[in-house]
């Protein structure tokens, strides 16, 4: 049988506030004022959303069925592209 050891993933700032994302191997955690999205199985940073809160991230999906992160409420909803990992014009 083979190790099941831990392995780190380097960051630059430690993370607060964190939370899985539901059927998907990413964690959006706090890290600062920014939300920051980390591939669990890459083990790397994906991407940072800007003056977001990371608790509030929720998977949705556009009509044309693109998943779509989801930041926040209301006019301050900030939506982040999954396949291309970059942030959506309002």
């Amino acid at each position: 049988m083979g190790s099941a050891g831990c392995r780190r993933t380097p960051l630059d700032l430690p993370l607060s506030a964190a939370q899985l994302v539901e059927g998907q191997p990413w964690l959006v955690a706090q890290q600062g004022a920014d939300a920051v999205l980390i591939h669990l199985d890459a083990r790397r940073l994906i991407a940072r959303v800007p003056a977001a809160d990371a608790l509030s991230a929720r998977l949705q999906f556009t009509p044309d069925g693109v998943r779509v992160l989801v930041f926040g409420e209301g006019q301050r909803q900030q939506r982040l592209d999954t396949r291309r990992w970059l942030l959506l014009e309002p």
